[in-house]
């Protein structure tokens, strides 16, 4: 149909407006501190926070700090690796840990150090692509976001690539999928620095095994309080997948901490779907329920999903 037609074009039209912004603000990005936060703790596998640090200090953008943070004290051979690292290169700082355990309380350590006009996010067993900051930084100005994540790689413990992660990419996107699950994936986060700092990261109990989400109760409030979300349809990070990744996220506090969440994401629609929304967001919690096979077979049909703006 006709109208079809016109709606194609007018998207297609926006989506060359965009690339062209983005192309414009590449070369003039380079003036911007970013700051990337990689937070870690003592069980962390040392080859992967290597191969996560060397893929920041590897970016195509150079202007940038890393801060790694433990959560709590790291290993001898930890900290040797970071100081070394840090000696070799000035734009590495490696702050103490905070005066109570957490990666949420990591991060929003980070984020009160961080002297970048933005900041990135990175965990310790990712990696992101070379030209991550570079694509990014120009992707969130060409746009106007006050977030951008993007989608991701999938890699297992070895570094392997066993997948592709598709996610929702424009702000309506993001919202309209915000109370059934996390729309962004934290290590692929570039944020301006002052939405961070105003708006840290929720700090939850640390002596509980198993308290996750924190990234995602974080997304909820800044939609509800009217800020820019989106992704990059690009993938710009190389996402661990290990052993242990399911089994952290079932359970009973596990299926608590994301049904709050969710529940939490209900103003942001029609009040006539409200009733909808909240079973909807029940019922997608609960699957933290379910045995870890189901879980794991959910997590990979999700994966292959595709998402429309």
């Amino acid at each position: 149909m006709a109208w079809k037609v016109v709606v194609k074009e007018r998207h297609k039209e926006r989506r060359n407006q965009v690339r062209m912004k983005i192309r414009a603000n590449i070369a003039a990005a380079e003036t911007s501190l970013v700051s990337v936060i990689v937070p870690t703790c003592r069980l962390d596998n040392l080859k992967w926070l290597r191969k996560a640090v060397d893929s920041v200090l590897g970016q195509t953008y150079s202007n940038l700090e890393c801060i790694v943070i433990p959560d709590r004290e790291i290993p001898e051979e930890t900290r040797a690796y970071l100081d070394r690292a840090a000696h070799d290169d000035s734009r590495l700082r490696v702050l103490p840990p905070p005066n109570s355990a957490g990666q949420a309380r990591a991060r929003n350590a980070g984020i009160s150090a961080a002297r970048g006009e933005y900041i990135a996010m990175l965990d310790s067993d990712d990696v992101a692509e070379a030209d991550r900051l570079e694509k990014q930084l120009a992707f969130l100005k060409a746009t106007g976001s006050d977030l951008a994540g993007s989608c991701y790689w999938l890699i297992d413990g070895d570094g392997g690539l066993i997948g592709r992660k598709f996610v929702p990419l424009g702000p309506r996107g993001v919202r309209n999928w915000l109370f059934l699950f996390n729309p962004i994936a934290n290590s692929t986060v570039l944020a301006k620095t002052g939405v961070l700092k105003r708006h840290p990261y929720p700090e939850r109990s640390s002596d509980v095994s198993g308290v996750f989400g924190e990234d995602y109760a974080l997304w909820v409030t800044l939609a509800r309080q009217g800020y820019h979300l989106r992704n990059q349809p690009e993938c710009l990070v190389k996402f661990r997948v290990h052993g242990s990744f399911i089994g952290k996220r079932r359970g009973w506090l596990q299926f608590k901490t994301d049904a709050a969440t969710k529940l939490k994401a209900i103003p942001l629609y029609n009040p006539v779907l409200w009733p909808f929304v909240g079973l909807g967001a029940l019922a997608s919690a609960g699957t933290r329920l379910l045995p870890q096979r189901v879980v794991a077979g959910l997590y990979r049909a999700r994966g292959r999903a595709r998402f429309g703006a």
